[in-house]
């Protein structure tokens, strides 16, 4: 397993419940476990092989106003690595 290292500069959660106090603590768990995901897993071959890419869809959020910030950063991590894709398993 290779070490990732991974810094959100700026993370913008639109129309997302978090408070003011709980963004640190969902940026973090992003950070986190997509640093996580992202050496466990690997990326796409077409995010490794570098360039502009206009659109990476990830997959869905689901979770409700209940939920609190480290499971928003989990999902959402989770969510973006989706749309970094993994490589294909033979």
């Amino acid at each position: 397993m290779n070490d990732v290292e991974l810094h959100i500069e700026r993370l913008i959660l639109d129309g997302v419940p978090i408070g003011s106090g709980d963004a640190a603590i969902v940026q973090s768990v992003v950070e986190a476990e997509l640093a996580r995901l992202i050496s466990a897993e690997g990326l796409s071959s077409s995010v490794l092989s570098g360039g502009a890419h206009s659109v990476l869809r990830g997959s869905t959020v689901r979770a409700s106003a209940a939920t609190g910030p480290r499971e928003w950063g989990t999902q959402i991590a989770r969510a973006v690595h989706s749309g970094l894709g993994s490589p294909a398993k033979p």
